[in-house]
């Protein structure tokens, strides 16, 4: 059978448990981007310079850079604004001050009017459903134009 030696041999080889020593988890170096993604958001300060379209300035640059653009922020003074009221159909008026509707003409800087602007690339346009009997009828609708006849479980 065994002997005494034999053993004590095998209790001194017993396997430790846990982790080994000298392997705890250790902090790892921080990521360092050294290069923007093409698609990365950005967002540009423009300006433009007195007696500038400000419309036509923003889809010049939007066109010239191939990106998408959201106006955040725009302040400055403006001359002869033609705007569309919502409750006069069809009427277009042009106002002197402060007026609020939709803008159908040129927009014309009479001073330096600053803009602050995200950019996107690769936009894309996602319809939202409204509420859970929505998702369903669309996810059931997907699954029979796809040639399946089977309703996944959605609750």
């Amino acid at each position: 059978m065994f002997s005494a030696a034999a053993a004590a041999e095998v209790e001194n080889i017993r396997r430790h448990r846990g982790r080994p020593a000298g392997s705890k988890n250790k902090p790892k170096p921080p990521i360092i981007v050294t290069r923007d993604s093409a698609n990365a958001p950005r967002a540009p300060a423009m300006e433009v310079t007195s007696g500038g379209n400000v419309n036509q300035s923003l889809a010049n640059f939007a066109r010239r850079k191939q990106r998408g653009i959201c106006l955040l922020s725009g302040s400055g003074c403006v001359t002869n604004v033609t705007l569309s009221q919502p409750a006069s159909f069809g009427a277009v008026a042009t106002l002197h001050g402060r007026a609020q509707g939709q803008l159908v003409g040129a927009l014309i800087a009479s001073g330096p009017v600053p803009i602050m602007a995200a950019s996107f690339m690769n936009a894309t346009f996602d319809r939202l459903p409204r509420d859970d009997d929505e998702v369903a009828a669309a996810i059931q609708n997907q699954y029979h134009q796809n040639g399946r006849q089977h309703c996944p479980d959605i609750s």
